[in-house]
């Protein structure tokens, strides 16, 4: 399994290939101990790892328990320059899962795509109550 990514709480970039998976990286985790947990991303699945107050425990779940793929908008802070990030959306905030940052716009609408089209997952955007749509009306199961 190929590693990517950054480690948790380095700078403001991160980018993972769709394209290589599966993949191994460690993201930001607030809840968990040492504030890091630990991904395998495959293409019909992922397994998350992080452990609270000493507790260790792992999700292994399919990517359809995912709703899509969402684009958002980051505004630096101060001094900063504002950031897009691709994000595998869930339910539960908790379990989104970035795989892309950037300060490009145009590099992170190409990986909205590309993820979006390796996981099969439909592209989202955020709606006015705070919620997510797909950008594109459908015609059934065509775009």
């Amino acid at each position: 399994m190929r590693s990517g990514g950054c480690p948790a709480g380095s700078s403001r970039t991160q980018r993972l290939d769709p394209f290589a998976l599966p993949v191994a990286f460690a993201a930001v985790d607030a809840g968990a101990d040492g504030r890091v947990r630990h991904i395998e991303l495959f293409k019909e699945r992922l397994v998350m790892r992080r452990s609270v107050a000493g507790m260790r425990m792992a999700l292994n779940m399919p990517i359809s328990a995912y709703a899509g793929v969402s684009i958002r908008r980051n505004d630096g802070a101060a001094g900063e320059m504002p950031t897009v990030t691709v994000v595998l959306e869930h339910k539960d905030p908790g379990l989104a899962l970035p795989l892309f940052v950037s300060t490009e716009a145009d590099e992170a609408f190409a990986e909205w795509r590309s993820w979006s089209q390796v996981l099969g997952m439909p592209q989202l955007v955020a709606d006015d109550e705070g919620g997510w749509r797909e950008p594109f009306a459908r015609m059934g199961g065509v775009l």
